[in-house]
């Protein structure tokens, strides 16, 4: 189980890599109400959703450092370097 702060910082990261409930819910097929009550702190969820929820955010947080390092790698060699 997830304690408030890691349900606090989890929620963070899905802010950070760009997913609304309402992703995170669809792709950890999960229904979105059970995502807002549970990062709110209603409700606990069981490990096999814990485990969705992990996935689904490693999955996006990987992808928006992949956007990043695109982003910084287009912005090209600095003069003189």
């Amino acid at each position: 189980m997830f304690c408030d702060g890691a349900m606090k910082m989890l929620r963070e990261i899905r802010q950070a890599s760009g997913l609304t409930q309402i992703e995170l819910a669809k792709r950890a097929s999960l229904d979105r109400t059970r995502v807002s009550l549970w990062e709110a702190g209603y409700v606990d969820l069981s490990p096999v959703e814990e485990e969705r929820i992990r996935i689904v955010l490693l999955d996006a947080a990987q992808d928006r450092i992949v956007e990043l390092q695109g982003a910084i790698l287009a912005l090209g060699t600095p003069a003189g370097k």
